[in-house]
């Protein structure tokens, strides 16, 4: 804030404030009376003046040069303090850049601004300002998902048999596309888990990345120990639960032994064992604030979860489909191309995921693992930021290269011999730049959350009623919604109180209560491990119902998260 002498005008620093989001809401949410200015102009109070008469709303809306709405911004509430007189085009461009960043603070990417807008109001209604809320919205609510899940399950008890013939996995009865990879029958459901999946993976282990990073929420790497033994107890907690409950109900007679082996029936246990990461990630941030640092621990520990799903379908089902490790070198090779890319310092994502991706994908695919799990291996090779001050290693060799040539052959010029060609130079520029890492999430995360409605449409199908509903059904919702509660927060209190490893900053033991009982959503990839675990179609449906109404845990953790009064991060934040 620039102060001038008596009688002068007072004019607001606009870089500043436009820079530091917590003194703008400080200067609107704070600042004592209104101040207006006292005409057409952009003359404002001078030092003595403490009130103006303000225009009235029709004057005002004939006056501004923005014509601003009245809902989005009034200058009767632009409340400022009778010493601080600001420019009303400021003030105006300062107040709608202020509602912007409240409507979208839960969407990373939206970087847009109104520095360089001459009309604000215009922007409003422009299709980029659509487009952008539509897509924060998306985002932030899970939208396609909560649509393709209600669709599948009306689709699927109006014409199951249509349903199952282009979204199902029985090759007798589902559309096959004419072609195999790598030994696999194509089908849309083999697009949608195994090869649109690898992006939302990939984007959830972005959040894990930057969260073990230097400064992030689980960094140093003791941090991250806790929420590694939470994945432990929600594996062993849900699993127990499940057997527990099987010989239990066996035992009071409540399977007919003639009509399933126990074998059978206890074939589930893997079942309950994954975290439906999407859902997770839409009731945390709804819980605890798109910036708060159980959403990072949450993250770690349902990847985590899902990878021990995913080994569990890879060891423990048979697959139709012959196992060949011997092509996990492709993985192997996948990385070490990705570190190589790294070295180059690359800007762009799409070196590592179209030249990197493939070949892990592929070597998992060959492998009978689930290939959606390649960019997890590939996006930890990707840099947050690329120091541009400096070459890469093989543009520095060069370079050395070059020197050492030319001052053997120009030794009696120094001025040559120290000097470098200027065709060697071309990625020396100063400073540091976003690396690929944050703009591989910026620039997917729209489309992976579109796609998560095809992911939930081809998944989540389940004829209700008949033999839909059963103990299977009982046994798999309560190991999900007990086991993953009890099982994460016995072991992460272990880890974090006995052990003394101690949980992120941020974060007490009501908040790991919380991400537990969110865990326990086990949905979409429950559902894919029900393919796997049984075979018998009553059995399955019942699987398939249990792992949707394991959805109860996202109503039970918001209302946990209002009785333990949580307070809510917003996205940008940190609750260190």
């Amino acid at each position: 804030m620039d102060n001038q002498s008596s009688g002068s005008a007072f004019t607001l620093n606009y870089a500043e404030f436009k820079a530091d989001s917590e003194r703008k809401r400080a200067f609107f949410a704070e600042a004592p009376e209104v101040i207006v200015s006292r005409s057409q102009t952009t003359e404002v109070v001078p030092q003595g003046s403490r009130f103006v008469r303000p225009r009235t709303d029709s004057e005002f809306m004939a006056a501004s040069p923005t014509r601003i709405p009245r809902d989005v911004y009034e200058e009767k509430n632009v409340q400022r303090a009778a010493t601080d007189g600001a420019l009303a085009m400021e003030a105006t461009r300062l107040k709608v850049e202020l509602a912007l960043e409240s409507h979208d603070q839960f969407f990373r990417g939206h970087d847009e601004t109104l520095a360089s807008v001459e009309n604000p109001r215009k922007f409003l209604t422009t299709w980029r300002h659509w487009y952008l809320y539509i897509r924060r919205i998306a985002t932030t609510y899970f939208v396609p998902l909560q649509l393709g899940v209600l669709a599948a399950l009306i689709w699927a008890n109006i014409d199951e048999d249509n349903y199952i013939y282009l979204w199902g996995t029985d090759k007798d009865k589902t559309m096959e596309l004419g072609f195999t990879i790598g030994g696999h029958h194509v089908t849309l459901h083999f697009l949608i888990n195994d090869v649109f999946m690898c992006f939302f993976f990939g984007i959830a282990m972005v959040e894990i990345v930057v969260a073990v990073l230097p400064g992030g929420s689980l960094s140093p790497m003791k941090k991250a120990i806790v929420p590694l033994m939470g994945t432990l107890g929600g594996i062993l907690g849900p699993i127990s639960v499940f057997f527990a409950l099987m010989f239990t109900m066996n035992a009071l007679g409540g399977f007919d032994s003639y009509e399933h082996d126990l074998s059978d029936l206890l074939n589930g246990w893997g079942i309950v064992v994954a975290t439906d990461i999407s859902i997770a990630w839409l009731v945390a941030s709804f819980v605890f604030g798109g910036g708060h640092a159980a959403i990072r621990f949450l993250l770690l520990l349902a990847v985590a979860d899902d990878v021990g799903g995913v080994l569990i379908i890879a060891f423990f089902y048979p697959s139709p489909y012959k196992a060949e490790f011997v092509y996990l070198l492709l993985c192997v090779a996948g990385c070490a191309l990705a570190f190589f890319l790294r070295t180059l310092k690359l800007k762009h994502w799409a070196w590592y995921v179209f030249l990197c991706g493939p070949l892990a994908w592929y070597g998992l695919l060959k492998a009978s693992v689930h290939a959606s799990l390649a960019l997890c291996m590939i996006v930890p090779f990707m840099p947050k930021e690329i120091d541009t001050s400096e070459p890469n290693y093989f543009v520095k060799q060069w370079r050395r290269w070059r020197e050492k040539r030319k001052s053997k052959a120009v030794e009696e010029n120094s001025r040559s011999s120290s000097s470098m060609d200027d065709s060697v130079k071309p990625l020396e520029t100063a400073g540091v730049v976003a690396g690929p890492l944050e703009k591989f999430d910026h620039d997917c995360a729209f489309f992976v959350h579109c796609g998560l409605f095809f992911f939930a449409l081809a998944n989540a199908g389940v004829r209700l009623g008949g033999d839909s509903i059963g103990l299977v059904t009982l046994a798999i919702t309560c190991s999900l919604v007990i086991g993953k509660t009890v099982g994460i927060f016995a072991f992460g209190w272990v880890a974090s109180t006995v052990f003394k490893f101690g949980l992120p900053d941020g974060m007490t033991l009501k908040h790991l209560f919380v991400v537990g009982i969110i865990s326990g959503v086990g949905l979409t990839v429950a559902l894919f491990v029900a393919q796997s675990a049984y075979t018998q179609s009553d059995l399955l449906a019942q699987a398939k119902l249990g792992a949707l109404l394991s959805a109860i845990c996202a109503p039970v953790a918001i209302v946990a998260g209002r009785l333990f009064r949580i307070v809510k991060v917003p996205a940008g934040e940190s609750s260190k």
